[in-house]
């Protein structure tokens, strides 16, 4: 759902938006993990989720 002006040149729309981001590695663990030279649960994950607005402008 959104809103368009009447002429189609602006237009905005609301919605919800979740991103995961899985095996990610902080610089801290990568260093430790190599210096190991034991890469087992150097990945963690984390996530982002929430309420979004879209804005467009057409020239």
């Amino acid at each position: 759902m959104g809103w368009s002006s009447p002429g189609g040149r602006l237009r905005a729309s609301p919605g919800y938006m979740f991103s995961g981001w899985f095996n990610t590695v902080i610089t801290d663990e990568f260093i430790d993990s190599v210096r190991a030279n034991n890469s087992v649960d150097a990945g963690d994950s984390f996530s982002f989720d929430g309420l979004v607005d879209r804005g467009e402008v057409r020239l």
